[in-house]
């Protein structure tokens, strides 16, 4: 299931900001049209730090193969054991309650679909944080563009701390994360 989180990472392209009120704790909460904007690039992008512990996989990353305005395939990667595995994920974007929404499938529409809610968007570093529910609790997930993943991004760290309050942080991307895949 966690696998099926990295699709969010298109989020990370580069998008025009809209007229959008900032949230209590101080960032600008992203709408459904940047979600759909950033999905329209085939930039990849990677996971580089969640709010939960996945043993075994690292290095995820993500690619827009095909995007219509509200459906898409998304190519996701990861390593697992050292070696590369790609799997193509179906989604759909919608609203929801706390945000833009993107439903990803990793098969037909009847397979099981994991939600995860666009909580932030920042289009100068290039990266995005979504929320997904792992074992009943809603977790984080920080996405940066391929870029921009090997440098520092602390205005989206800053969110991430904001909105992730008191969870853990796990580093996902790490520098040998670009030698294959």
């Amino acid at each position: 299931m966690v696998f099926l989180g990295i699709a969010f990472v298109l989020a990370m392209t580069i998008v025009t900001f809209l007229n959008v009120p900032n949230s209590s704790e101080g960032y600008r909460h992203p709408i459904l049209e940047e979600l759909q904007e950033a999905l329209r690039s085939d930039q990849v992008s990677g996971l580089k730090m969640r709010s939960y512990a996945q043993h075994g996989r690292d290095c995820f990353y993500v690619t827009n193969t095909r995007f219509n305005g509200t459906e898409g395939e998304l190519d996701i990667g990861y390593r697992k054991e050292g070696k590369y595995t790609t799997d193509r994920l179906y989604c759909k974007l919608g609203e929801g309650n706390k945000g833009p929404v993107m439903t990803v499938r990793r098969g037909n529409r009847t397979a099981p679909a994991v939600n995860y809610t666009l909580g932030h968007l920042d289009i100068e570093e290039n990266c995005a944080i979504f929320m997904v529910k792992v074992n009943g609790r809603e977790e984080c997930e920080q996405y940066v563009s391929s870029i921009n993943i090997d440098n520092p991004v602390p205005q989206c760290d800053e969110v991430y701390r904001s909105i992730c309050k008191q969870r853990q942080v796990y580093n996902v991307y790490e520098r040998s994360c670009q030698d294959s895949g």
